[in-house]
C-alpha cells in the first residue's frame, strides 16, 4: 500500500497549509528540507549545494524514488498548453507532492515512496531508485539562473503512484492517438 505523509504531520493526518508563496518560505519548507536532507551522504554539503548551486545531489531508493516524465508527455496528459500550467495541474492531481521540472533538459521529476512505482514500464518514463544520484533543486521560488524548479509548495513526502501512473498513462495513450491520426 502506497502511504502519502503530510508534512508537519508526523502522525501523517494533520494538515499542512502551504505557503502560496513558493516552496521554500516558511516553516514548512524547513521540514520539506529536513525530509529531502535524510537522502543527502553528507547533509552539510547538500546544503552548501543548494546555497552555491542551487541543487544538490540527493540519493534516490531509500527516503524517495524518483518517476523521470517529459513535460511533453505530462501536457498531453493534463490537457494544458504549457510546461509551467501542466507541471501545476499535475501537482494539483497528486495532492501537492513533491514535484519539480529540469528547465534545461525539459524533464518533470516527482518523487514517490521508494518501490511505489511498479516496474511495469511506461514508454519515455523512467523510475530512479537505489543506486541512482538526483540533482534536487534547492526549494524556494525559482529565479531566472534556476536550471530546475518546483512546482510549488512541496506538502506531501510523496506523490501517489497510482494517480502519477494514471495521468503518465493517458498522456502516452493521448501521444499515440495523435500519431496515428497525423
Amino acid at each position: 500500500m502506497n502511504r502519502m505523509h503530510v508534512l508537519g504531520a508526523p502522525d501523517g493526518h494533520r494538515p499542512w497549509t502551504p505557503d502560496v508563496q513558493g516552496a521554500g518560505s516558511g516553516g514548512n519548507a524547513d521540514a520539506a528540507a529536513r525530509w529531502l536532507l535524510l537522502a543527502a551522504e553528507s547533509p552539510e554539503v547538500a546544503v552548501q549545494e543548494w546555497r552555491a548551486r542551487g541543487v544538490a545531489l540527493l540519493a534516490c531508493g531509500g527516503v524517495f524514488d524518483a518517476v523521470r516524465a517529459p513535460c511533453d508527455l505530462v501536457r498531453v496528459a493534463v490537457s494544458a498548453a504549457d510546461d509551467i500550467r501542466a507541471v501545476g495541474v499535475l501537482r494539483a492531481a497528486l495532492g501537492g507532492g513533491p514535484i519539480f521540472v529540469d528547465r534545461a533538459t525539459g524533464q518533470v521529476y516527482a518523487l514517490t515512496a521508494p518501490g511505489a512505482w511498479s516496474p511495469e514500464r511506461i514508454p519515455l518514463v523512467e523510475r530512479l531508485g537505489r543506486g541512482c544520484y538526483l540533482g534536487v533543486p534547492q526549494l524556494g521560488p525559482a529565479t531566472a539562473r534556476s536550471r530546475a524548479c518546483w512546482a510549488g509548495p512541496v506538502e506531501r513526502y510523496a506523490c501517489a503512484a497510482g494517480p502519477l501512473r494514471a495521468l503518465l498513462t493517458r498522456g502516452l495513450e493521448l501521444l499515440r492517438a495523435a500519431e496515428e491520426h497525423a
